[in-house]
């Protein structure tokens, strides 16, 4: 039996766009994805489009047009509103968790300390 549970959620008014980032867990181990949604601008019902989803850890909205991701192999990635690389940051001490901390930051979470 899979199941998924969300372990963290991201929205950027200026895009109007939400990342959720979420934990699968199956027979196999477990896989953490995050996915990037754009929500529709009118007032209404919301029926929500297709996400972009992509492998990592956790993902969080640190700028305007800008989001920081946390891969699986311990590398903080900036990355465009349209998902493309703009910089990778090899992270040493074990992070396995990031945090929106302002515009342009994030707070690192290694076992021992943030």
């Amino acid at each position: 039996d899979a199941s998924c549970q969300p372990s963290s959620l991201s929205y950027n008014p200026a895009e109007n766009s939400i990342i959720v980032s979420t934990i699968h867990t199956g027979k196999n181990g477990g896989t953490t994805y995050y996915e990037v949604y754009s929500l529709p601008r009118e007032r209404g019902e919301v029926q929500m489009g297709e996400g972009k989803r992509m492998k990592g850890v956790v993902a969080v909205w640190v700028a305007r047009n800008r989001y920081a991701a946390l891969d699986s192999s311990g590398k903080l990635l900036v990355k465009s509103s349209s998902h493309e690389t703009t910089k990778t940051i090899e992270l040493t001490g074990g992070v396995d968790y990031i945090y929106y901390a302002g515009t342009g930051n994030v707070l690192l979470r290694t076992p021992e300390a943030i």
